[in-house]
């Protein structure tokens, strides 16, 4: 169960790819394997939909272990037709948080792809997240959490300032909480 009220960054809830495509974010981020796969949940999604990510992704070595905690970045730019015609730029990051497809995502490797994903992006990008790493990967949230806030910390740490991040939580995965009153921060789209 997740309480809401520890939950150390901004949340919506909806769909990361869509908020993307509607320009709410500069930059989105994902759990990978080491082994190009992108076959399952939002990683099969990103590779359909955003093939730049996946090519990304196939330009870093097949099973390679020191891939491990690092990231691949791809650039996209779309045109949104509605409601006016206007030309949408994102980059989406593959994140290396495990090798193997599978229950094996690692917390080191994602506070590892966060301090990068920082370092790169720092506080002036808007940065989404799905629940990386707590769905085929295995993870708890609360310690996924822990290790996002740890490497925001450190980055906080060193530039005075903490990353703009937001996790974006699918309707039906909309987390069980622990009680029924929603704090305020908390955005409903």
């Amino acid at each position: 169960m997740i309480n809401i009220d520890q939950i150390r960054m901004n949340l919506v809830y909806g769909d990361l790819l869509v908020h993307a495509l509607d320009g709410r974010f500069d930059v989105i981020v994902h759990g990978c394997n080491c082994f190009h796969t992108m076959g399952k949940g939002i990683a099969k999604q990103i590779k359909h939909q955003f093939s730049e990510a996946y090519g990304a992704d196939l330009r870093t070595g097949y099973g390679d272990p020191y891939k491990l905690g690092s990231v691949s970045i791809a650039d996209i730019n779309r045109i949104r037709m509605s409601p006016s015609r206007k030309l949408i730029h994102f980059r989406v990051v593959n994140a290396y948080t495990q090798f193997f497809p599978g229950r094996n995502a690692d917390l080191d490797c994602i506070r590892a792809c966060f301090h990068q994903i920082y370092t790169v992006f720092g506080s002036i990008a808007r940065i989404g997240i799905p629940m990386i790493g707590c769905g085929i990967g295995g993870l708890e949230w609360i310690d996924v959490d822990n290790a996002i806030y740890n490497a925001s910390f450190a980055y906080n740490e060193h530039h005075g300032e903490f990353p703009d991040i937001t996790l974006v939580v699918q309707r039906e995965e909309k987390p069980d909480v622990e009680h029924e009153i929603i704090p305020s921060s908390i955005n409903d789209s």
